[in-house]
């Protein structure tokens, strides 16, 4: 008797506190495009190394340094933004010779697009992963690990 009300405290014990952490856990808000402006930049899952500049109205400009032997660049303009919920693409227009078969969309969150770049090349599709991040915000966490390596070296000298 004992052991059956124990084992039905626990057992309602554990399904509170897990009903409670499953209902802790909830998503952002979807953002907006006007939360997306600014600058965004880091690489693709390859070589190749992604900026874009993004105004209020989803217009900007992509600049991307290829993963090629000559570390060629590759312009965009952005003309359009499209945001549904998460989801996100990008109108491009290519410049200065770019890939004219380049479209990149992905997911959108107010920290990091997840994006993919996709195009055809002699009659082969291919995609690359892209995730970026605020470019403001990349910069403090480089100067914050170059600072904390050097406060490292210093100490280690002494």
């Amino acid at each position: 008797m004992v052991t059956s009300r124990v084992l039905a405290l626990s057992i309602g014990l554990m399904l509170l506190v897990v009903g409670t952490a499953a209902g802790a856990i909830t998503m952002a808000p979807p953002p907006k495009i006007e939360q997306l402006a600014g600058a965004w930049i880091g690489p693709n899952d390859q070589t190749a190394y992604f900026r874009m500049e993004i105004d209020k109205a989803g217009h900007g400009l992509l600049v991307i340094q290829e993963d090629s032997p000559d570390g060629k660049f590759s312009f965009y303009r952005i003309s359009k933004t499209t945001l549904s919920q998460y989801k996100i693409s990008f109108a491009l227009v290519p410049l200065n010779r770019a890939d004219p078969t380049v479209a990149l969309s992905g997911e959108a969150s107010p920290g990091e697009l997840l994006l993919v770049r996709s195009g055809i090349n002699n009659g082969y599709n291919w995609h690359q992963n892209v995730s970026l991040q605020r470019e403001d915000f990349l910069l403090q966490r480089i100067l914050a690990v170059q600072k904390a390596s050097a406060q490292f070296h210093a100490k280690a000298e002494r």
